[in-house]
């Protein structure tokens, strides 16, 4: 049992410290685990690809991306530009990091059901852009807003909320103009790269907008976002269009953000690295929901109120 001092403990003691331990991590799986069970795991992403375009692929610890700090800028505003904070640690009130690179955990009973917008991600330090990829913006509205923050969109609802994408782009790896998104789906597994068998979510989006609107903010961004300024920062920046669906159990969502000069879709026969792209891959799965339980983080009470 991993932390628990064992050799000066009475054997009662320790039966009954291990069941308790054993009890807790049953009830939290049921909150937090696919249906595949209790133990399921998506570490499989061991670190974040960047191109360069000018040498070696260069990478950074998967881990230590999970942990950055991420902010949302708003698709729109009366106001302006605004920015919003997604929760990434366990201090305070229970945050789970909510960040995956390889699942995204839906939760049965939310309502209203979890949807998405299509996005671009950007690595930010000290203002600047060092890196662009792939994003996808997964979030809902609940009528109770988080104790936190005090806004009612939610984006991390639990573990595995929100997909990062594992290879990313040197802001200078091509020309603004020439990059382009686009998101696929896939429904079965049968055929994960026969190219016919993938839905259009979005294809060949320009990004230099989305960009441009990233610099806009950066010009002047608001004071909270400042004072994190001088570390890794995280930002998404969403499609001002609507927004699509989450992905149903077992789905496979696959982004790139590519300047191939072909059509977009015959990225889809490759992966990763391969691709000399930005890239998204997560598949999705449906998880028990948290609501009622006694083990549910205190963060997380007011979603299910």
């Amino acid at each position: 049992v991993v932390g628990v001092e064992v050799e000066s403990m009475p054997t009662f003691l320790l039966a009954a410290t291990v069941m308790q331990l054993l009890a807790s991590a049953h009830a939290l799986s049921s909150i937090i685990s696919p249906r595949g069970g209790p133990g399921s795991t998506t570490a499989s992403t061991q670190v974040v690809s960047i191109l360069t375009g000018r040498g070696p692929v260069q990478t950074l610890p998967a881990d230590y991306v999970r942990s950055m700090p991420h902010y949302v800028l708003g698709a729109d505003s009366t106001e302006g530009l605004t920015v919003s904070s997604i929760p990434v640690d366990q201090t305070g009130d229970g945050w789970v990091n909510p960040h995956s690179f390889d699942e995204l955990w839906i939760p049965e009973r939310l309502n209203p059901k979890p949807v998405a917008r299509l996005a671009i991600g950007a690595l930010v330090k000290n203002g600047q852009v060092r890196n662009l990829f792939p994003a996808f913006d997964s979030f809902t509205i609940s009528s109770a807003p988080m104790e936190s923050s005090g806004t009612t969109t939610w984006r991390n609802w639990g573990l595995c909320s929100t997909p990062l994408a594992s290879v990313w782009l040197d802001q200078g790896f091509t020309p603004l103009g020439q990059l382009k998104l686009s998101v696929y789906q896939q429904t079965s597994d049968w055929a994960v790269d026969h190219a016919s068998s993938w839905q259009v979510l979005g294809e060949e989006i320009r990004v230099q907008p989305l960009v441009e609107r990233l610099y806009e903010f950066l010009a002047d961004p608001p004071e909270a976002f400042l004072k994190a300024s001088s570390s890794f920062q995280l930002v998404t920046v969403p499609l001002e269009a609507g927004v699509v669906p989450l992905p149903g159990e077992g789905a496979i969502v696959r982004a790139y953000l590519s300047d191939y000069p072909g059509p977009h879709r015959k990225l889809l026969e490759v992966q990763g690295v391969g691709s000399d792209a930005g890239f998204l891959q997560f598949t999705a799965r449906q998880v028990a929901s948290g609501e009622g339980s006694e083990f549910l983080p205190g963060a997380y009470k007011a979603l299910y109120s």
